[in-house]
């Protein structure tokens, strides 16, 4: 196998791994439809339990979609300037396995940046019933991931110094 064939078959295998999340998110979305009416805090935030319920599969289902169904145009996105730049083996399995592992944490970590942005703009009296939940660290896995995808190719030139 050449390095797109790899390529593309990771992608498609994370894709996989996506769909199969999305699926697991849906038995938690029945839960919605079981909750008493007479609960306070459900009918007060309902938005949030609705968007933090609904969200995640949602992405994920997204997220599947484009990995499975559209994988070249994910893959121009990912490697978007690799072909036109001379590079060894080791620095495009480097890179390919760096854009990977950002592109996993972004997925993973979109689901519950997106609630923590509802949280952050609706009502800051929600912030302390949510700091139970994972808080800020999707934002900081969010931006993680940006700079592991943005930045591959020079992550795996630094790494591949170090090793050499």
């Amino acid at each position: 196998m050449n390095i797109s064939q790899v390529r593309d078959l990771a992608v498609k295998l994370l894709g996989l791994y996506y769909l199969i999340t999305a699926i697991a998110y849906l038995p938690q979305l029945v839960g919605l439809f079981t909750i008493s009416g007479k609960d306070k805090e459900f009918i007060t935030h309902m938005g949030f339990f609705i968007l933090s319920a609904i969200l995640p599969a949602i992405l994920y289902f997204i997220a599947a979609f484009f990995l499975l169904i559209k994988t070249s145009f994910v893959l121009r996105i990912l490697w978007l300037h690799e072909d036109s730049v001379p590079a060894t083996p080791t620095t495009l399995t480097l890179t390919t396995g760096i854009s990977l592992i950002g592109f996993f944490y972004l997925i993973g970590s979109l689901g519950g940046l997106s609630v923590e942005l509802y949280i952050l703009s609706i009502n800051r009296e929600m912030w302390g019933s949510s700091i139970q939940y994972k808080y800020l660290p999707n934002i900081v896995s969010s931006v993680l991931s940006l700079i592991c995808i943005i930045k591959a190719r020079k992550i795996a030139e630094f790494l591949k110094s170090k090793i050499e």
